[in-house]
């Protein structure tokens, strides 16, 4: 596969500096900041890729490994994918001498939108992902989980942000 090598550039639709390159094939633009739990969580349910530098002898960004979620426990290296997506056409900060950009940049991928500067508003049909619980309750039948079911769930810490049975609900 080809690959580029990483480098800081700006995020044509909302301002802000990503890392951007090509990794397995795919252009990818990463958030420069690290993941904490909850970052980490709330990128996976948004859908978002998880990427890790990896840095030369030298100490150089040398490329981007993909990282197949719940594969890895959390470390401080960790970065998602950019929230405005990976085929944005990024702009280098140190631009060379020759940049080739299209007339019409490319439109969001699948699933994607600009970010907007106008009020956001948040859907707050899905009572699990809006207020952690402590205990699981299962988003498709509002059952608590008890300890002898088997589940789906997505934690922070001791709460529960989202559980599923992993058999059928039991009605």
């Amino acid at each position: 596969m080809i690959n580029k090598i990483p480098e800081l550039a700006t995020c044509p639709r909302c301002g802000s500096y990503v890392i951007a390159g090509r990794t397995s094939g795919y252009d990818v633009a990463v958030n420069t900041t690290t993941l904490d739990a909850q970052g980490l969580a709330l990128a996976l349910l948004d859908g978002r890729q998880i990427y890790r530098p990896r840095f030369g002898e030298s100490g150089n960004l040398v490329g981007l490994t993909w990282i197949k979620p719940g594969t890895e426990p959390l470390d401080e290296t960790m970065r998602a994918e950019h929230e405005c997506g990976s085929t944005v056409v990024y702009r280098p900060v140190t631009p060379p001498s020759k940049v080739l950009v299209p007339e019409t940049p490319p439109r969001p991928s699948a699933g994607r939108t600009a970010r907007s500067s106008g009020p956001q508003t948040v859907d707050c049909s899905v009572p699990s992902a809006a207020r952690p619980r402590s205990e699981a309750v299962c988003e498709l039948c509002e059952q608590v989980i008890t300890a002898g079911q088997s589940l789906v769930a997505v934690q922070l810490g001791e709460l529960y942000v989202w559980a599923q049975h992993s058999d059928a609900c039991p009605m």
